[in-house]
């Protein structure tokens, strides 16, 4: 599986749960995106160089604001 396709099934089938859950929370999205790449990897539909490598599309700065 590519990058772009898992990036689609996850904005299709789980940031809408994860919005409607935590409206505005981009860590709950940024923690929900590691679990799914995590569950792609252990059920083998990418490898573990791509999830190594694959950056984070909700990432968050961890400064103050």
């Amino acid at each position: 599986m590519k990058k772009n396709t898992a990036l689609a099934d996850f904005r299709e089938f789980i940031e809408p749960v994860i919005v409607r859950q935590y409206p505005r929370d981009r860590i709950a999205l940024w923690e929900a995106w590691n679990n799914w790449t995590d569950s792609l990897c252990k059920s083998g539909l990418i490898t573990q160089k791509q999830y190594e490598n694959w950056s984070n599309p909700y990432s968050v700065s961890m400064e103050a604001k």
